[in-house]
């Protein structure tokens, strides 16, 4: 599989993974948890990550990207370890709010029915 498509989809799956953690009710006890323990330092920092989803997206972004590191895909991007690394992390976390600008603009129904109200 070629470098780009990984790219591609590594970057729809940050966006997937992030609408599904900051929105959906399955992790909604999961943030509930956060939230309510938020004096704790470990917590409160959880919770900051998890109420901001550009933040949220950004770790999601690095999971995955040490997810294809570990499974033995070498990116050949620049031809540097680290720099392509690093490229597909910054890149796939871009790529995956550039996917969420365009689906909550043209084909989000809550988008459009909000549109309509105004």
């Amino acid at each position: 599989m070629s470098t780009f498509l990984y790219l591609i989809l590594a970057s729809f799956l940050v966006e997937t993974l992030t609408q599904l953690i900051q929105k959906s009710v399955f992790f909604s006890p999961l943030r509930a948890y956060f939230n309510k323990h938020k004096d704790n330092v470990f917590c409160r920092f959880i919770y900051t990550i998890l109420e901001c989803p550009y933040c949220t997206s950004v770790w999601i972004s690095m999971f995955i990207t040490v997810c294809v590191l570990l499974s033995g895909f070498y990116l050949v991007i620049f031809g540097n370890l680290v720099f392509d690394y690093f490229v597909f992390f910054v890149a796939s976390h871009r790529i995956s709010n550039a996917i969420h600008d365009g689906w909550d603009r043209y084909l989000s129904r809550h988008y459009k029915e909000g549109f309509k109200n105004d």
